[in-house]
């Protein structure tokens, strides 16, 4: 028998998470499927293959009679107008349906809910999209087997054409409603209000290059409602390097357990369950809080629900309130001692800890690649770092002094592209407990731990400096760079450096991701001219790069921040 309700399903490069859930469609044998592919990217030659093995992999496992149609792309729009370019597509040629993606693979009764809740909410405007996802963690929402919510959650989802066309892929109704309607909407939550206003932001600047976004901005601007069910029946398989936003395999909602829609109950009220959607805020766009973290956000009214007066009598009494705190660059301070009193500080054990399991893991082969403590299963190579280590090869010699390197973790990202032949010597110069953790449990024939420069320079040649993510988190910078220039490296390669746009510095106080590790220090944005200078008495700029990891982002006041990198080269 098969299934009636249109599907559109979204492909791009990767074969092996498009079958696994292709698979999954095809035991429904939709009657009307649409199958959208991006084209290849210009710059990686190597993806046109890809994309053509995917698109005729997909198209034999069809089996069954249906209404086929196919738009794919011969050139590559990106992701944003290539997914929504294709719901577009989709939307010309039916009334409503199922959007599902290379990666979001469903449970089988993801199909009849979707199509349940297409038939039941057709006719009521105030309902927009319906999703696959539950990120509730268990809890049971409302008195129904689904409940309403004002986040559209896409990974696995479905609308009907009428809420399509409200669609608003450029956000130009967001600067009025995010000055006049945002902070009624998110209840006055502060943590909420500042990361939508600064993601929006970002996307109405063309600084993100998405749709999803604009999909939820648009039940928002229109005063709708998403269905989610009470259980969750999608499950994201494509956190990895090849995808475009979900690269961290550590992330919580990745891979996360599906389940099935067995009982139908509709609500007694379609009502939007705001204690669900701050819930679903902490678990989805923030540094992955637990639960005990997410109440420390809630309202006042929430607050006296959890914790019996005394407590609340008390909390009254703090100077501060008790909030919590996104991860990222906070501030704009005159001195580092006045940042620094705000900052829990990073020369910790539990970092160390954090960082040396991730990178033995790494050095065993676990994982492929560590990155301040976070595992991947690919590695993320840097195209302007490598031809900076390239070009400092001299008669086969690579001998690098990694001020700051952690346990290694540049080393490791890249050791494999080093040839055998390769006279290669890496000294991680640290802090105390760093270095005797390397030297203890990491170190290995090419790669050494030193407490100073100078002790590192006792074993090796000063060939190539590398300050990767380093610079930034020194009280006086220059000072040190001055210091550093001393050693009269040949070459000096500085990796992931912050930068902010105009003409003044900033020192700011960063926080790490909670599910990284709890910590927060200072941290400086140069200004990339000063910064540079620094460096031009003794040294010429070979050239520069971008980070590649980092792009450009806003910080609180909306000033761009950016990431980069430059290859200098001793004068003669």
């Amino acid at each position: 028998m098969s299934f009636n309700t249109p599907i559109l399903f979204i492909i791009f490069n990767r074969l092996e998470t498009a079958s696994q859930v292709f698979d999954e469609v095809a035991k429904i044998k939709p009657k009307h499927l649409y199958i959208a592919a991006d084209g290849p990217r210009d710059s990686k030659p190597e993806e046109a293959a890809k994309c053509e093995l995917v698109r005729k992999t997909i198209i034999s496992k069809i089996t069954w009679d249906c209404e086929l149609k196919t738009l794919f792309r011969d050139s590559n729009l990106g992701c944003g107008l290539a997914v929504s370019g294709a719901i577009n597509w989709f939307f010309d040629h039916v009334e409503e349906g199922i959007i599902l993606e290379d990666d979001c693979l469903p449970d089988p009764s993801f199909f009849d809910f979707c199509a349940r809740m297409l038939e039941r909410y057709r006719d009521n405007d105030s309902i927009k999209t319906i999703s696959g996802n539950n990120f509730q963690n268990g809890i049971k929402r409302g008195d129904g087997s689904y409940y309403f919510s004002n986040f559209a959650d896409i990974w696995g989802w479905a609308c009907w054409k009428r809420t399509w066309l409200q669609y608003d892929f450029k956000l130009k109704a967001w600067p009025a409603f995010r000055d006049k309607k945002l902070n009624k909407l998110l209840h006055n939550d502060r943590q909420q209000i500042d990361f939508w206003t600064n993601t929006l932001n970002s996307v109405h600047a063309g600084k993100i290059d998405t749709w999803d976004y604009q999909m939820l901005f648009t039940v928002w601007n229109n005063n709708g409602i998403a269905i989610h069910p009470n259980v969750n029946l999608i499950s994201n398989i494509g956190f990895n390097s090849e995808a475009t936003h979900t690269t961290n395999i550590s992330d919580k909602l990745n891979n996360q357990p599906r389940s099935s829609y067995i009982e139908d109950v509709i609500p007694s009220k379609i009502k939007v369950n705001t204690k669900a959607d701050d819930y679903n805020f902490y678990q989805v766009h923030t540094e992955r809080a637990s639960y005990k973290e997410q109440f420390k956000s809630f309202t006042k009214q929430t607050l006296k629900t959890l914790f019996p007066p005394v407590i609340i009598s008390v909390l009254k009494k703090l100077k501060k309130p008790v909030i919590h705190e996104e991860h990222g660059w906070f501030g704009n301070y005159n001195t580092w001692e006045e940042a620094e009193s705000q900052c829990s500080g990073y020369d910790n054990n539990v970092i160390l800890q954090k960082v040396k399991s991730a990178i033995l893991k790494v050095k065993s082969g676990e994982a492929k690649y560590e990155r301040d403590s976070v595992l991947f299963n690919e590695i993320e190579y840097s195209p302007g770092l490598l031809n900076a280590f390239e070009l400092s090869i001299e008669n086969n010699q690579l001998h690098v002094t990694d001020f700051g390197g952690s346990l290694g973790s540049t080393y490791f990202q890249n050791r494999s592209l080093f040839p055998d032949t390769l006279n290669l010597k890496w000294s991680v110069v640290e802090q105390k407990h760093f270095v005797e953790c390397g030297q203890k449990e990491i170190a290995e024939k090419h790669l050494s731990f030193y407490h100073t420069i100078g002790e590192a320079l006792q074993h090796q040649k000063n060939q190539v400096l590398l300050l990767s993510s380093v610079l930034p988190y020194f009280k006086e910078p220059y000072e040190l760079i001055s210091t550093l220039l001393k050693y009269r490296f040949k070459y000096i390669i500085i990796d992931r450096t912050a930068f902010i746009e105009g003409e003044t510095e900033r020192i700011t106080k960063q926080v790490v991701p909670s599910f990284i590790y709890k910590a927060s220090y200072p941290a400086w944005f140069f200004n990339e001219k000063k910064f540079i200078a620094a460096f031009n008495k003794d040294y010429d700029l070979i050239n520069s790069f971008d980070s590649g990891f980092d792009p450009k982002e806003p910080l609180e006041d909306q000033v761009i921040s950016y990431r980069k990198g430059f290859y200098l080269k001793l004068k003669e």
